[in-house]
């Protein structure tokens, strides 16, 4: 399936890239499965803007101290109208949970979408929002995990779900 939903992707893409079509009102493709997995996670919270973001990571990875992470970090995002746009990164670490930095992450029922840019964030989060509508899933956190791919940051957001 993983095969199938990836050529269809890639399909996509190259009829887009053939017919000059905007990739920014693209429709994203949603998948659901376990995104989230469980494990024990380097985190902290860190309740802020998007604009005052590259402050926190710093002091992220500075607080590591020999921990060895084994992902990059996700954001995890705020959805209260009243709050921060980010309350927490984390990155998964085979590290004990006696830390207290540390912490068990529970395995979680998500959807997500893959963006090949930042910018297409928001038809991302469209794609899910309407997706979760249709499906009657309730969502209950969200996550952005960023990745450096050919030179280009690509984006994925991800919805845990009930």
């Amino acid at each position: 399936m993983k095969l199938l939903a990836k050529q269809k992707e890639l399909i996509i893409n190259e009829q887009r890239r053939t017919t000059g079509e905007n990739d920014d009102e693209n429709d994203c493709i949603v998948d659901k499965g376990y995104f989230i997995e469980q494990g024990n996670v380097y985190y902290r919270n860190i309740h802020c803007e998007m604009d005052q973001l590259n402050r926190f990571m710093s002091e992220f990875y500075e607080n590591v101290k020999g921990k060895m992470l084994r992902s990059g970090h996700i954001l995890k995002m705020s959805l209260a109208d009243d709050a921060k746009d980010i309350c927490e990164i984390f990155a998964y670490t085979d590290e004990d949970e006696k830390d207290e930095s540390v912490r068990i992450q529970e395995k979680e029922m998500c959807i997500k979408v893959a963006c090949n840019k930042v910018g297409q964030r928001e038809n991302g989060y469209k794609s899910l929002f309407d997706y979760a509508e249709k499906s009657k899933a309730i969502i209950h956190n969200t996550y952005e995990k960023y990745n450096m791919k050919d030179g280009q940051m690509h984006l994925e957001i991800i919805c845990s779900i009930a």
